[in-house]
C-alpha cells in the first residue's frame, strides 16, 4: 500500500524538485503518512502495530529503490555496484512487501471455503484474520475440561485495564445468506463481565458507527446466538449491510486488569432464535 503512496509522491515531486530532493521528500512524506496511519488506529478498537509499520517501510523503501535504479539521471551518477546494491534491495524489499498481499489472497480463499465459520482458532491461517484490541493479551490455549468443544484451541483474552480490550475479526464480507451469529464464551474471573459485540459494514465512517449488542459473560460457559436484527446502530438510522461486513469486534468498554475472556467457535447461522 505505502509503496504505491511513495510512488505517487515521487511522480508528483520529481518534475518539481531536484532529483535527490524529490526522492528525500517522497520518502519523508511516505514515512510521515505511515506513522499517522498507525497512530490513528489508537483512536479505534485496533492497536497501532510495529509489524504493520515495518511492512509499510519495506514497501515504500522498495518502490523508491527500484525507481531510483531506473531513473536515468541518477543512473549516470551511480557506479554500477551502487545500482546493483540499491536495485537488489528494491527487489527484496518489494517482494517482502508484496508477500502479505499474496498471503491475504490465500486467506480470503480459505475464509470463503470455511463458511459459515468465522473463527475456530484451530487453523494457523486464521491468525491473520483477527487481532487483539485495547492492549489486551491474546493467547491460544487448549480448551478446559468442561468446554463443549473438546478438540483444537480456544482464545484467551486477558484485559489490560485499557478501554476496548478484546478481539477484532476481519471476516469474509458477505453475510447476506445468514441471520444470526453464534459463539462460545465465558469469563472465569467474573460473575458478570459486560462486553459488546459490534459489526461494522463498509458504510461505517468510523469504528464507533457500528451495530452493537450488549452481552454479559459469566463463569458459566454460554453459547450465544444473536440475530442480526438485535444489533443496534449508535450513529445513524441506516440498516446494517450484511453483504458488505467489514469487521466484527468483541470488546469490553471498561475492564479491570487481569479480567479474562475465553471465546471460541464463531459461526454464522440461519437462526433458530425467534426474532
Amino acid at each position: 500500500g505505502f509503496g504505491l503512496v511513495s510512488s505517487a509522491a515521487l511522480l508528483f515531486l520529481r518534475p518539481r524538485k531536484a532529483v535527490l530532493s524529490a526522492y528525500s521528500a517522497a520518502l519523508g512524506l511516505s514515512i510521515a503518512l505511515a506513522i499517522i496511519a498507525e497512530l490513528a488506529q489508537s483512536f479505534s478498537a485496533r492497536d497501532a502495530s510495529l509489524d504493520d509499520f515495518a511492512a509499510d517501510l519495506l514497501g515504500l523503501g522498495g518502490f523508491l529503490a527500484l525507481a531510483l535504479t531506473l531513473d536515468p539521471v541518477l543512473r549516470k551518477r551511480l557506479p554500477t555496484w551502487g545500482t546493483v546494491i540499491i536495485g537488489g534491495f528494491g527487489v527484496i524489499a518489494t517482494s517482502l512487501a508484496v508477500l502479505p498481499l499474496l498471503l491475504a489472497i490465500r486467506t480470503d480463499f480459505l475464509q470463503a471455503s470455511a463458511r459459515p465459520v468465522v473463527a475456530t482458532f484451530d487453523n494457523n491461517w486464521e491468525s491473520s484474520t483477527y487481532r487483539r484490541t485495547g492492549r489486551s493479551k491474546l493467547s491460544l490455549i487448549a480448551p478446559p475440561a468442561d468446554w463443549p468443544v473438546k478438540h483444537g484451541r480456544i482464545a484467551r483474552l486477558e484485559m489490560s485495564g485499557a478501554r476496548f480490550g478484546g478481539i477484532q475479526f476481519e471476516p469474509f464480507p458477505n453475510w447476506s445468506h445468514y441471520d444470526s451469529i453464534s459463539f462460545l464464551a465465558s469469563s472465569p474471573t467474573s460473575e458478570s463481565f459486560e462486553v459488546e459485540l459490534r459489526i461494522n459494514d463498509a458504510s461505517s465512517r468510523r469504528w464507533r458507527d457500528g451495530f452493537t449488542v450488549h452481552l454479559s459473560l459469566t463463569e458459566q460457559i454460554q453459547r450465544f446466538e444473536i440475530p442480526f436484527a438485535d444489533f443496534q446502530n449508535s450513529g445513524t438510522e441506516r440498516e446494517l449491510d450484511l453483504a458488505q461486513v467489514a469487521s466484527l469486534t468483541l470488546f469490553a468498554r471498561k475492564s479491570e486488569a487481569g479480567e479474562l475472556m475465553l471465546i471460541d467457535d464463531f459461526r454464522l447461522n440461519v437462526s433458530t432464535v425467534e426474532h
